[in-house]
């Protein structure tokens, strides 16, 4: 299939022109994948593989663009909008614009994509609201950018491992990176940082969330290193070190008497922690239950067009559901993934009578797939800060005023576009 190329990026972005599937017979694939996403609410739209970084745990092992910079053919992307924001029945869905890095794409097309998304959405009489978002570096944020995500409300997170000096130990260009997260804070469009927790910076939580809280990051996710992609052989923290920087984060919650930066994995861990002795009830619309969304209200898109029940599935390229320039649907293929994705082996038998599972995601599988070294590096991670919270129930009870204060003080204001008006006139 060839790929669909633009110029440098800030170059200017003519859409090409609609191509036919090729092949013979009628092209049915979304008609017969329609009635699979219905309940579609999550759409992390990969469109890049290109990157400007090359961090050394990269889960996607994106590549450096090669004087062009490839990105999905807009045919791939009007059958992936047309499929998922055209036949879902959610009243709100996400669109998550994600790589290699999608800053590589210049802003002329992020508006023709973006206008036809909305386009669609008003179309769908299930559909109120749309949500456009953004997983970025932000090295490469231009200011025709910048204008363009605060003119549709586009909220950007952005990836930082710590003050620069930590980050650029395995990332790189970390104050260039620092520079644009403070503009996009300062614009109002800013959606907080994710960290990837790595023996080079476990030691400086503290440190990492008062730089945060000075730098106007409204919120981070400390993500343990993986091993998957180029993390695989990489260095990873123990148990006992997540631990001890959710503890620390607990800890300046207490003494502060603020949430910001919100952590937010301590938050999820705590809302359900503080569920005494309630059923955990499952929630299919995250990555916190014993069966995710995944395939269910969230799924991946491959910018070459191959669908996954998830943006980490799509990373490791396992559990395809089927590819958007396909003309039929293999439906038995499609099952076979969405099932496996969900299966769990007799490993999972110890979770059972395990007191940690009150706060457990039962890890991950895309990224456990093939790998059990993961999901027992996971288990290890929970069961440690149980432990700790269990530890701790003065720091507990203190976090829980601090969150109650700072949660009735907000206000209901949904996110995103209303696409409830003209939707008889589309």
């Amino acid at each position: 299939m060839l790929v669909g190329r633009v110029g440098p990026c800030g170059a200017g972005y003519t859409p090409a022109a609609v191509p036919v599937v090729a092949g013979e017979g009628p092209d049915t694939l979304i008609a017969d994948a329609a009635p699979r996403v219905t309940r579609a609410r999550m759409v992390i739209c990969k469109v890049t593989p290109n990157c400007n970084l090359d961090c050394s745990y990269c889960s996607a092992v994106a590549t450096g663009p090669d004087g062009t910079i490839e990105k999905i053919p807009d045919e791939t992307y009007l059958r992936a909008v047309e499929l998922f924001v055209g036949h879902t029945r959610e009243p709100m869905i996400e669109w998550l614009f994600h790589g290699g890095e999608p800053l590589l794409l210049p802003a002329e097309w992020y508006r023709w994509a973006m206008d036809h998304v909305e386009r669609v959405a008003r179309a769908n009489p299930h559909l109120e609201r749309l949500v456009f978002s953004m997983q970025s570096n932000a090295v490469a944020l231009r200011q025709s950018h910048l204008d363009l995500f605060v003119e549709r409300g586009v909220t950007v997170s952005a990836s930082l491992d710590g003050m620069p000096e930590l980050n650029d130990l395995q990332r790189g260009r970390g104050a260039a990176a620092l520079r644009n997260i403070r503009r996009l804070a300062e614009a109002g469009v800013g959606g907080g940082v994710i960290t990837i927790l790595t023996p080079n910076n476990i030691d400086h939580v503290d440190r990492i969330l008062d730089f945060f809280a000075g730098s106007g990051v409204s919120g981070v996710k400390l993500n343990n290193l993986a091993c998957v992609g180029r993390g695989v052989g990489e260095s990873t923290i123990t148990g006992e070190q997540y631990a001890h920087a959710m503890l620390a984060s607990l800890s300046r919650m207490a003494r502060t008497g603020s949430v910001d930066p919100m952590n937010h994995d301590l938050l999820t861990l705590l809302e359900l922690y503080l569920r005494r002795g309630a059923d955990r009830v499952e929630d299919w619309e995250s990555c916190y239950s014993y069966t995710c969304a995944a395939a269910r209200t969230f799924f991946g898109v491959e910018y070459n067009g191959d669908v996954y029940p998830c943006g980490r599935a799509a990373d490791t390229g396992a559990f395809r559901l089927l590819n958007l320039m396909e003309r039929r649907l293999d439906a038995e293929g499609y099952e076979r993934a969405r099932l496996a994705i969900h299966h769990k082996d007799a490993w999972y038998v110890r979770c059972f009578d395990c007191a940690a599972r009150r706060i457990c995601s039962f890890g991950c599988p895309a990224f456990e797939a093939g790998n059990p070294a993961e999901r027992e590096l996971q288990c290890r991670f929970i069961r440690e800060v149980y432990r700790q919270f269990q530890r701790n129930p003065h720091l507990i009870e203190r976090a829980r005023q601090v969150l109650d204060q700072h949660f009735s003080g907000l206000d209901d204001e949904e996110p995103g576009i209303d696409v409830t008006s003209n939707q008889q006139g589309e």
